[in-house]
């Protein structure tokens, strides 16, 4: 395997990033030049806390000034580790990162960048500024629709059919929650599907085997599963096989259990290093989930651990509701206020019972009520912000022994889980 896109991409991360100029002082084994894989393969893992903690030190200093610096967008994930991170790109870097899975896209299945598709979000950002998102999205190009997931019932999912079937668009990305909520709106009300319709991609919870037959089979047409995440965007896709393949053009991975990369086909932590993220590249990062990696004629596949269970909300009138209700209300508190809110997890206990677990960066411990109220306001499922909520604040969220994976939702109620 070549490794200079990985030195390269180290070798100006610890040159030009505060942030890793300053864990090269503290950590012993970091060669200055790190010249080779095994240089590589001594320098420190990192997480998100570490990240969180010194955010403001993640840019690189090339892009300081400008023209670098006009090329910068920001994402912001809270995911499904429940941990809000601010995350650089260069546009240009952006593209880079995506060739891979585009090129899988249009081999495996015949899809290409100017086909029309639909897709679904949660917040929407104009200028890199957080703005109040509009019900649909509608591309200049006309090449694309939006529709939010915030404020779902019957009524709603309907006229999203409606404008989906009337777009008829060629592929569709979509979270598997929200897939079957818009498969089951379809189904009680008898409505056909989409004429052009070939393919499916799913993104952000994991993918029940049950689940995505019961997705091709109403859709007809292939559901396939991309894994990935905004600091490096895609990780893996499918070929067509179902197992998922690392875009080893865009990113490094390593399996890590008991602070040491494990050998091939053993389950541990999955770190990634970024190969195009030059403005706030991840070396070394681990990125909230479990697996292991497994080769197929020379080529890596990630294998997922399973044991995560992605849940719906209930509101008082038995609707289920994608748990991606609760990113907004974190987004707009930590675009409002400023970085506060590190983790959180939200638990339902009953129909209209809910407690928030937040864990908050130390010099806002004086604006829990505030948070609070602009928590329950930013929330618009009136359904679920006039229910019983309750607040719990602690120093650190940890996530399951049986997972390792904080999950940022919770349902202890009946039809909270989704699958078949």
């Amino acid at each position: 395997m070549d490794n200079s896109q990985l030195l390269k991409i180290v070798k100006h991360a610890y040159n030009t990033v505060p942030f890793y100029r300053e864990l090269k002082k503290q950590v012993k084994t970091v060669n200055s030049e790190i010249s080779g894989i095994e240089e590589f393969k001594n320098l420190p893992f990192v997480d998100k806390e570490m990240v969180q903690k010194s955010h403001e030190l993640l840019l690189s200093d090339d892009y300081l000034t400008y023209p670098n610096n006009s090329r910068l967008s920001i994402r912001r994930t809270s995911g499904s580790t429940g941990k809000y991170l601010r995350i650089y790109w260069d546009y240009k870097y952006n593209i880079k990162s995506l060739l891979e899975l585009w090129y899988c896209r249009k081999k495996f299945y015949n899809i290409h960048p100017h086909d029309k598709y639909c897709y679904f979000y949660t917040t929407d950002y104009r200028a890199n500024k957080l703005i109040d998102e509009p019900e649909m999205i509608i591309a200049g190009d006309k090449k694309s629709i939006g529709f939010s997931k915030n404020g779902l019932n019957e009524e709603k999912l309907l006229k999203i059919y409606n404008s989906m079937y009337e777009f008829n668009p060629i592929y569709i990305l979509i979270q598997p929650s929200m897939a079957i909520l818009l498969m089951e709106c379809m189904e009680r009300n008898n409505k056909p599907c989409f004429l052009d319709l070939r393919y499916i991609e799913l993104t952000g919870e994991m993918l029940i085997n049950s689940v995505r037959d019961k997705l091709e089979n109403f859709f007809g047409c292939p559901v396939c599963n991309q894994y990935g995440c905004n600091e490096a965007n895609s990780i893996a896709c499918e070929h067509g096989d179902r197992n998922l393949y690392i875009n080893t053009s865009n990113v490094y991975v390593e399996i890590v259990k008991d602070g040491k990369c494990v050998s091939k086909g053993e389950y541990g932590d999955i770190y990634i290093t970024s190969l195009t993220n030059y403005a706030m590249p991840f070396i070394r990062y681990k990125i909230g989930d479990q697996g292991k990696l497994i080769y197929k004629d020379n080529k890596q596949i990630l294998e997922l651990v399973t044991g995560r269970t992605t849940y719906f909300v209930i509101d008082r009138e038995k609707n289920r509701l994608p748990s991606y209700i609760f990113l907004r209300p974190i987004e707009h508190i930590n675009e409002q206020i400023g970085l506060v809110i590190y983790q959180f997890q939200v638990v339902q206990n009953d129909i209209d019972d809910f407690e928030v677990y937040l864990s908050l960066a130390p010099t806002y411990a004086g604006w829990k009520k505030t948070i609070e109220e602009l928590f329950i306001s930013n929330i618009k499922q009136e359904t679920i912000k006039t229910a019983n909520w309750k607040f719990t604040y602690k120093e650190g969220l940890y996530p399951d022994n049986a997972t390792g994976k904080l999950t940022y939702f919770f349902s202890k109620i009946d039809g909270g889980i989704y699958g078949y």
